[in-house]
């Protein structure tokens, strides 16, 4: 798709968008099922805000997802791997519509999302209902949606077309970063620019494969929003590990390679793109030609807050016994609620990652209960001794960075540089940063960064101690 189609595809998807996210928020100001939805939600996600005002925010981010999931459909259908089609051919709608006449075209979008989320034959990771989706939106609004797609140009005769475009390409970033501006400001979206996420990776995952080996190396990124650094992170490793292992088998690669590669962010339909992009990059490096084929990948995208330590906090008794049966395929992660996350990230969180890459949001924490959490003493010590005065959410999430590595792992990290300028600071790089081994501090503060408008620095370090002796100075 041409930058100005995409521009102009993204401008109309935004204003729907706002439209559907009005028309959800209408519903869960109401008693009834969507608002006792909400509230679940909402008791999960431990807010600390009223729950009137946070409506806003659920309502917009159920709007967005609704909205993407008519993107990977469309998507799939140009590719070639939706046969029969479901939005753009309106045969598959009238054949809905004789089997259950008068439902409306919100039954029939609802009826295409389950159909596509079954795992015999869809892709639950991308179509499977979530938590936040607690109300849809009304015919009205799904027929607009229906002709977004199927709207041709009077003068070209042309629709919407995706069929060379790709889940790892500029139109899903821009997705994440741009259809609302509320979620966007609250969540401080920022995608992260190709060759600033080269040269952290070169820093941190290269030298993480050459010292334990291709096929042992683990990776996460704790703010992971639509998962740049992820699918860049399991190009890499596809491409060492088959190197490492001639005689595997591409899709053997593949999936062995998808399990060690990890995400988090709190905006959950980010988490939800993060998924779709890493699952169809995983079919395209795998050769997979099918949805069936497609849906035996399960990329490790979890909704939860990087910053909350579920390795260390004491497990729940709900969750003790684990989440799953031994021998039990695992639900799609996009199902799973935030006390299920909690519970699976035990285990994922608990081994410790080799390398550790982060672009973590730049904005001043205003949640009361998180704020609480990330200044909670832990005997002698607070959770997060970076979470001082008014701080930046870039502090704890440099912290926390270090307390993911394994010992000696690498950490490589875009962020704010304000820590280094202001009193809330003074203990990241007093009593954080000064008993590290950080080996690169690289002021960025004055380059042109697409997308940051923000002053940044690149911190590279390792896990462990710093060496004696001197140290050589921080790159200009």
């Amino acid at each position: 798709m041409q930058p100005t189609d995409r521009a102009r595809l993204l401008r109309v998807l935004t204003a729907h968008v706002g439209r559907v996210a009005a028309d959800l928020r209408a519903q869960l100001l109401v008693d009834g099922p969507a608002q006792d939805r909400a509230r679940g939600v909402y008791s999960d996600e431990k807010v600390g805000e009223d729950f009137a005002v946070w409506t806003d925010l659920l309502s917009r981010r159920a709007a967005v997802m609704w909205v993407l999931k008519s993107v990977y459909a469309r998507v799939l259908e140009d590719r070639g791997l939706l046969s029969p089609g479901r939005l753009l051919d309106p045969e598959a709608q009238q054949l809905f519509e004789r089997l259950a006449p008068n439902l409306g075209e919100t039954a029939f979008l609802s009826w295409v999302w389950r159909d596509l989320a079954t795992p015999s034959g869809g892709l639950p990771e991308l179509f499977a209902l979530q938590p936040a989706e607690v109300a849809s939106p009304s015919d009205a609004l799904s027929r607009e949606l229906l002709e977004i797609w199927r709207k041709v140009n009077p003068d070209t005769g042309a629709r919407w077309s995706f069929a060379n475009e790709t889940f790892d390409g500029e139109l899903m970033g821009d997705l994440y970063q741009e259809l609302d501006p509320v979620v966007k400001s609250q969540f401080a979206l920022c995608q992260t620019p190709d060759f600033v996420r080269g040269f952290i990776l070169d820093r941190t995952l290269t030298p993480a494969i050459a010292e334990h080996g291709a096929d042992a190396v683990r990776i996460i990124d704790p703010a992971c929003g639509s998962g740049h650094f992820l699918i860049d992170a399991l190009r890499r490793l596809v491409a060492a590990t088959e190197a490492q292992h001639p005689d595997w088998r591409r899709r053997k690669v593949v999936e062995h390679t998808l399990r060690r590669v990890v995400g988090m962010d709190l905006n959950d339909y980010a988490c939800a793109l993060a998924r779709a992009r890493l699952l169809m990059t995983a079919a395209d490096l795998a050769g997979v030609s099918s949805l069936r084929e497609a849906a035996a990948f399960h990329p490790q995208v979890y909704w939860a807050d990087g910053l909350e330590q579920v390795e260390r906090d004491e497990a729940p008794k709900t969750d003790q016994l684990g989440l799953f049966t031994q021998g039990e395929e695992p639900p799609p992660r996009a199902t799973l609620t935030r006390p299920e996350v909690r519970a699976a990230l035990r285990e994922v969180l608990g081994g410790g990652f080799h390398a550790v890459v982060a672009n973590p949001p730049y904005i001043v924490e205003s949640d009361s209960f998180r704020k609480e959490y990330h200044r909670e003493k832990l005997g002698r010590r607070q959770r997060y001794v970076s979470a001082y005065r008014q701080y930046s959410l870039g502090s704890p999430f440099t912290e926390r960075c270090f307390q993911l590595a394994v010992p000696a792992g690498f950490v490589g990290i875009i962020t704010s540089n304000n820590f280094m300028k202001r009193e809330f600071g003074k203990p990241l790089i007093e009593e954080v940063l000064a008993g590290l081994d950080l080996s690169l501090v690289v002021d960025t503060s004055q380059a042109y960064i697409p997308f940051h408008g923000t002053p940044t620095v690149l911190l590279f370090g390792r896990n462990r101690r710093p060496p004696q002796g001197p140290r050589p100075p921080c790159a200009p």
